[in-house]
């Protein structure tokens, strides 16, 4: 029986301790992908105006000065899969994509509609007048990877994920190892990464730096909201951002929520004292806005008396924990509906003089003198077993508060997380997809199982690791068949993700993913969802102005 293995995400490469956004890992190309080389910003645009499923553009080193937006899939019917755009030498800071300016005539930089599985990799994108990038999550866009990339100088956002309505964004992005930064003051509607409705981001290993609004707004260097869900948010430096994280925003009228769950863990955040030249006054650090069950846990944070409290939770953010955070401010209950919050042992009197350099942020690990109410002075949590530079917790008898562990070491390898989000879809022609989500960072492959007309589960095949989808082919007409995705590596394996059930034919599709009855560790959910196209994101702005115009709530400053 032959199989058909697609790459949505590339192989990831072995990993590396110090991770900084400068020392990320090679990274291979998707597999099953064929190489599109051009060298010309004509070239590029053809190519990426015909581009097709199973296709990267790989981009010669240089200058490129668009004449218009790079438009994925713009207009069409037909989701594409397993796409890339990257630099050939793998030099972001080599080959370079620009517009003519914040207020010049070129809106975006990367524009993708009806994707499911792109790489975006080893770029520099500056100067254009919205975004970087943009994701239409209203146009069915989800698990796109942003890799190795310097995005400088944009009107609006670096990356953007708009949304259809409430919850109905993209998702499943992962940001890592990428420079984000004004070079000069941004305008009236700055972010870094504002996120739609998305479920099941990951954004680490980045830097952020100098994202603020002209004088009015929450800038957030970091926004997800409108119903986003279950953000990662680990390993990022954050430099003079007016407000470097906020996992919701907007205090939503029940059972709606602005966010719910995720983790925001590791990170180190620094801000000078007052307001620096050309910035808008400085906000709290990390919001914790409407979103229930969010957990904080193991960050630095330096704000050198810039703004009073480090850590605000507010509105109907409940079940939240806010634990080994290391300070010189506070954490703030700003009230208007929370409870059942566990917040303690935070340090907030944190010195310059604990750690090894933390003139400008520039190093925020601990060194020698860090006192012993921060050294070895926290206790275990399953969610923050790691640190910014992937050292096991604890190095010493206990964990330290704070982002990073003194005198750290690699950890002992442990067996990778459960996949998550499997789904299956029949393709016809005897063919049935299987997708699911990478929910680890230390696997050697996927093992895909599957169970033929109830009976019990074998192996249909293996992929690499990073890889999300797997194509199952020569299969029988009208049998139904039940999947399941095991992570693996040297140390053992993962649970096993949730099930997905479709049955094979020999005709047309004849189903959209299907995810299971959550029958392992993955739950429920269902990866690549198909969703009609809605509103434009000029709704959900003008929606967000009118919540700000209503003035309903007392905060004094409010994001689009």
């Amino acid at each position: 029986m032959s199989r058909v293995l697609i790459a949505l995400v590339a192989l990831l490469a072995p990993v590396v301790w110090a991770r900084d956004f400068n020392t990320a890992p090679a990274l291979a190309n998707p597999g099953g992908a064929t190489v599109i080389s051009v060298s010309t910003v004509s070239a590029l645009q053809n190519a990426v105006a015909n581009l097709q499923s199973n296709q990267i553009i790989e981009i010669a080193d240089g200058t490129y000065t668009l004449t218009q937006s790079l438009f994925v899939n713009y207009g069409t019917a037909v989701t594409l899969t397993n796409i890339g755009i990257r630099g050939a030498s793998r030099n972001p800071a080599a080959c370079v994509i620009q517009g003519n300016g914040m207020g010049g005539s070129i809106p975006h930089g990367i524009h993708l509609s009806r994707v499911n599985g792109c790489l975006i990799a080893d770029l520099t994108i500056r100067n254009v007048h919205n975004h970087a990038i943009q994701l239409a999550g209203e146009h069915n866009v989800s698990h796109v990877r942003m890799y190795n990339l310097r995005l400088y100088d944009t009107g609006e956002q670096f990356v953007k994920g708009s949304a259809t309505a409430w919850g109905q964004g993209a998702d499943f992005g992962i940001v890592e190892y990428c420079e984000l930064r004004y070079t000069a003051q941004g305008t009236n509607y700055t972010n870094g990464v504002d996120i739609h409705g998305g479920e099941g981001w990951v954004i680490r290993h980045n830097r952020f730096e100098n994202v603020n609004l002209i004088p009015g707004g929450i800038g957030p260097a970091i926004l997800m909201w409108n119903g986003s869900s279950n953000t990662i948010v680990e390993g990022n430096t954050f430099i003079n951002c007016e407000t470097a994280i906020a996992l919701g925003l907007v205090d939503r009228a029940a059972p709606q929520t602005d966010h719910s769950g995720g983790i925001v863990r590791n990170n180190f955040i620094w801000r000078s004292g007052g307001t620096v030249t050309g910035m808008d006054t400085p906000d709290c650090s990390i919001l914790i806005w409407d979103s229930p069950n969010t957990k904080v846990l193991h960050n630095t944070i330096i704000q050198n008396g810039s703004y009073a409290s480090g850590i605000e939770y507010r509105f109907s953010t409940t079940g939240a924990v806010i634990r080994f955070n290391l300070m010189d401010c506070t954490v703030l209950d700003r009230g208007g509906g929370t409870g059942g919050n566990t917040v303690g042992n935070n340090v907030g009197n944190a010195q310059a003089g604990w750690f090894v350099n933390a003139s400008g942020g520039a190093n925020l690990r601990l060194g020698a003198s860090a006192p012993a109410s921060v050294v070895d002075a926290a206790t275990a949590l399953a969610d923050a077993s790691d640190d910014y530079d992937g050292f096991a917790r604890p190095a010493g008898s206990a964990p330290d508060i704070g982002a990073a562990e003194r005198n750290g070491a690699p950890p002992a390898p442990t067996a990778p997380a459960a996949p998550t989000g499997c789904g299956v879809q029949s393709l016809g022609s005897l063919q049935i997809r299987v997708t699911w989500t990478d929910a680890s960072h230390n696997e050697d492959g996927f093992r895909i199982e599957r169970s033929d007309a109830g009976g019990a589960f074998a192996g249909a095949g293996t992929v690499a690791p990073g890889v999300v989808t797997f194509t199952d082919t020569g299969l029988t007409d009208g049998v139904s068949y039940t999947y399941r995705v095991v992570a693996f590596n040297a140390a053992g394996d993962s649970a096993p993700s949730n099930t997905g059930t479709a049955t094979a034919s020999a005709g047309a599709p004849t189903s959209p993913p299907v995810g299971g009855n959550g029958g392992g560790g993955g739950g429920g959910c269902v990866a690549g969802p198909v969703r009609a196209p809605g509103l434009s994101v000029l709704v959900v702005v003008a929606l967000a102005l009118l919540l700000r115009a209503s003035n309903l709530h007392a905060w004094p400053k409010q994001s689009r």
